[in-house]
């Protein structure tokens, strides 16, 4: 994934092989400026990043190899580690690889899938430098390989199953499945509303 900040300083991309997060300074001052890269854990796979919607310094980071979401601060001196914690419930033991992360409505909380877990894991962001993982959402399929956010609407890609799955996210902390699915054959991208 590749991405500049929504206050354009920064351009970041993530290197899933390296572990590492990529930062490029997005200045007139300093043309063609090398990346700053930050260390994540190793083994973990760094995938998809979004901003904090108030504070476009703060980056959360999912790693798909390990199931983990890293908290980032950008500063003048490149990015900086704060915070990092599991997107699976506590004690799981099984094999899991995290695939897509969105922002939910209003803000304060974030949305990770899980595959194989085949689960969407609600994290709390309201002391945002320290996320928490409040609860986990069986996805009604299998495979969660994507989702995209229409409002207060959320279409999770079942992969293997072949389907979307449709929940309610009227309350963003408990999002509700609809009993809605839609047959997709092997659904895989993120879908644009």
């Amino acid at each position: 994934m590749i991405q500049a900040s929504p206050d354009g300083r920064w351009l970041l991309g993530t290197d899933l092989g390296r572990d590492r997060l990529l930062v490029w300074p997005l200045t007139a001052a300093v043309p063609n400026a090398p990346a700053r890269e930050l260390a994540l854990s190793p083994g973990s796979g760094p995938r998809h990043f979004v901003f904090h919607p108030a504070d476009a310094r703060l980056v959360y980071v999912l790693q798909e190899q390990s199931s983990t979401l890293s908290t980032v601060e950008l500063g003048p001196d490149g990015p900086r580690l704060l915070d990092e914690i599991s997107a699976l419930p506590a004690g799981f033991a099984g094999t899991s690889y995290a695939s897509d992360l969105l922002l939910a409505p209003g803000g304060r909380h974030l949305y990770a899938l899980n595959r194989l877990h085949d689960s969407l894991g609600v994290i709390a962001l309201d002391q945002p430098r320290q996320p928490r993982l409040l609860d986990h959402h069986w996805v009604h399929g299998s495979y969660p390989r994507s989702a995209c956010r229409a409002g207060s609407h959320l279409y999770v890609c079942n992969q293997r199953s072949d389907q979307l799955s449709h929940f309610d996210l009227s309350r963003p902390e408990a999002p509700r499945f609809t009993g809605r699915q839609t047959a997709v054959p092997s659904p895989a991208g993120a879908c644009a509303l």
